[in-house]
């Protein structure tokens, strides 16, 4: 399973998926979105800002925050991000969660927020050739 960031333009969103990314590099992008989601709260109270990520940051298990640092700063976190856009747009997805489930049999393209029920059918769907 892999996680695409989608950012319409550049906003707080985008911040967030260049954050996530440079966790990424120390092969904690999952524990670091799981960590920023449950504190979005305190993101919509505070704002999306280089000291929230960073307190993000601190709280990930086994990241090393001045790495992720220069990470975030790394030209190839925010080309990653812009990459992952791209292909959002070049498969018209809307600006909702969507999924994008490819397998010997196909992709399937789930948008507006899928639930886990039609995930794991397109799963079953792509899952073989026939």
């Amino acid at each position: 399973m892999e996680f695409r960031h989608f950012s319409l333009a550049p906003n707080d969103t985008t911040l967030a998926a260049i954050a996530a990314e440079a966790a990424g590099v120390q092969d904690r992008q999952w524990q670091y979105l799981d960590t920023f989601f449950r504190n979005l709260d305190e993101a919509r109270l505070r704002g999306v800002d280089e000291q929230f990520l960073r307190e993000v940051a601190e709280a990930v298990p086994e990241l090393e925050t001045d790495q992720w640092a220069d990470d975030y700063a790394s030209p190839a976190s925010q080309e990653r991000v812009r990459q992952d856009a791209m292909l959002a747009a070049q498969l018209k997805l809307t600006a909702e969660p969507a999924v994008v489930v490819s397998g010997p049999g196909g992709q399937r393209q789930l948008e507006d927020r899928p639930t886990i029920d039609e995930i794991e059918a397109a799963i079953d769907q792509v899952s073989s050739s026939d």
